[in-house]
């Protein structure tokens, strides 16, 4: 369980994240991105309809997304 004092910044991440991942892959048929919290990393799921274009060539576009959520997160990002 997660700290309430922490609720407000999490949610504003979780917010900007998803709002992220939604302009990056808006031709990739994106239907829903699933954002869990585990003490001090983040997991983002994306569920879509064309995970070439989220994956990329290579596993270079995944890995650039990767690197851009835990910028933003401040944190450690895992991928699934």
């Amino acid at each position: 369980m997660l700290p309430a004092r922490n609720f407000l910044s999490f949610l504003h991440t979780d917010l900007r994240v998803r709002r992220f991942v939604k302009q990056k892959l808006a031709l990739a048929a994106v239907s829903k991105v699933l954002i869990e919290r585990a003490w001090n990393s983040i997991r983002v799921t994306i569920h879509t309809a064309r995970p070439g274009i989220v994956i990329g060539r290579r596993g270079a576009e995944i890995e650039r997304m990767t690197e851009e959520i835990t910028r933003m997160s401040g944190g450690k990002a895992g991928q699934n």
